[in-house]
């Protein structure tokens, strides 16, 4: 792969693939003290498009957010359809799945490059109003992991979707 000429920023979001985000987030809520999560059913019928590797697709997954310093953790939890969060869990059981800059000040340009040297858009979803979210498959270039574009360069219209979760 070419240098890009474009870098990415801080990694401020990490996401895990679970089978079950509730049973995950109660362990986060007891050993690092993330009691609140943000949780959202995230549909495909939501989106103005969805893809799965270019093609049409119809999905459902959970997502569940929780703020630990300056990082979004999330957890992503398939509910039905082709995604890599159930590609993942199917493959491997629970893991970090991928990471994302989600304030890069040019998303579109960074996917745009990374696309151009074969990275394949693994999940696109574009949510009309709200965002764009690109999954990119970077595993052959980064070792086995997803990164997350996501323009306009924030998260906080998706996670103000959702509604918030508290565990004891």
């Amino acid at each position: 792969m070419n240098d890009l000429g474009v870098r990415l920023g801080p990694i401020n979001h990490v996401a895990m693939a679970v089978k079950d985000w509730e049973t995950t987030a109660r362990g986060f809520a007891s050993l690092m003290g993330l009691k609140t999560w943000r949780k959202m059913e995230i549909p495909s019928a939501i989106m103005e498009k969805a893809e799965y590797y270019g093609k049409p697709a119809e999905f459902v997954w959970i997502s569940a957010f929780a703020k630990l310093g300056d990082t979004l953790i999330e957890l992503c939890q398939p509910v039905s359809g082709q995604t890599i969060f159930g590609d993942f869990v199917q493959q491997y059981g629970d893991g970090m799945q991928h990471v994302g800059d989600l304030s890069h000040p040019e998303p579109l340009e960074l996917v745009r490059r990374y696309t151009s040297q074969g990275v394949k858009v693994a999940n696109y979803c574009k949510i009309a109003g709200i965002a764009e979210l690109f999954f990119l498959d970077t595993r052959e270039q980064l070792g086995g992991m997803f990164l997350e574009v996501v323009a306009p360069p924030t998260y906080a219209q998706i996670a103000a979707m959702g509604e918030d979760v508290t565990f004891t």
